[in-house]
């Protein structure tokens, strides 16, 4: 059984917050990230960063707590920030492994 609660209705910023947490997870992961299916998603932050350097991974995974953990919605403008910022890291050439 998973741990993660996906949102049922609710706000507007909720179901988004983990939308954009697992597009980031998605982006990693094309870029040679190991998914950890045991990892907290504050345990992942390091792995996520070295994926997606400059990408937002901090406030991606602070936005996915805050709706998981505490069905607290995210600002539609600061999630959309967001994505830009990591769609942007995804573009950009892999860092070299080291």
């Amino acid at each position: 059984r998973s741990v993660w609660k996906w949102p049922a209705g609710g706000e507007t910023g909720v179901a988004e917050a983990f939308l954009l947490y697992f597009d980031t997870l998605a982006h990693a992961i094309k870029r040679g990230m190991v998914f950890d299916p045991n990892a907290t998603p504050n345990e992942r932050v390091p792995a996520l960063a070295a994926a997606l350097p400059e990408a937002p991974v901090d406030a991606v995974t602070s936005r996915l707590n805050a709706a998981c953990y505490g069905d607290r919605p995210t600002d539609p403008d600061e999630l959309g920030r967001l994505r830009q910022a990591v769609e942007a890291a995804a573009q950009r050439p892999r860092p070299e492994p080291g």
